[in-house]
């Protein structure tokens, strides 16, 4: 018997390779080896399909950025941790499965309420303690911050930002957040990210 999160694993990697459009039920039988009956029997619609694989992606995602604040590690280098996996995701998967979740209302509104939540909140905790330690500007409003780069991390996922054909994605993601880093950092929190990123910002992809 087919169990609903086994197939949303396995769901995960289609849509990430092929789309969401792209993917009809055969597709997914296909690949899974297993009766499009059953299959549609789990999620009933496609809506259904899509709002599951949306939070599969969004918890995997969450878990990441916990763990990371769990480490403690330097505030520059928790933003530049984060960056990264977001510029990872970005390049190896395919666009097309993050412009196509728009077309579901309900999973993609679920996106926007997570960019907004746990992205506000991991830039308000990594601003105050880069402010406690002298890294980062100590006027900076972390409230109007928090919201200013929460809606920077949604433009990452906007079909202008994801299919422009002049720059690669994992450049313009550098260059957002160095932007960032520069527009909220001390001379010390500078001399760091000049230190240990700037020679080699390239995150590893």
């Amino acid at each position: 018997m087919l169990e609903k999160n086994n197939v949303i694993r396995l769901v995960y990697g289609l849509f990430e390779r092929k789309g969401i459009h792209a993917v009809d039920w055969a597709d997914i039988a296909e690949d899974i080896k297993a009766p499009e009956s059953e299959i549609k029997a789990l999620f009933k619609t496609k809506e259904n399909l899509v709002l599951e694989y949306t939070k599969f992606s969004l918890d995997a995602f969450a878990e990441g950025i916990a763990a990371l604040s769990m480490m403690e590690l330097h505030p520059v280098q928790e933003i530049m941790e984060v960056s990264g996996r977001v510029g990872l995701m970005l390049v190896k998967q395919n666009p097309m499965s993050l412009v196509d979740v728009r077309d579901f209302p309900e999973a993609w509104q679920m996106n926007v309420d997570f960019y907004h939540e746990v992205g506000s909140n991991f830039v308000a905790h990594n601003l105050q303690r880069g402010m406690d330690e002298g890294l980062y500007r100590p006027e900076i409003n972390v409230e109007i911050m928090k919201h200013v780069a929460s809606k920077q991390i949604e433009s990452y996922f906007d079909p202008l930002f994801l299919l422009n054909d002049k720059f690669m994605v994992s450049e313009m993601l550098m260059e957002g957040s160095k932007y960032f880093i520069y527009g909220i950092s001390t001379p010390k929190g500078l001399e760091y990210f000049k230190k240990n990123y700037e020679d080699e910002f390239s995150f590893n992809l």
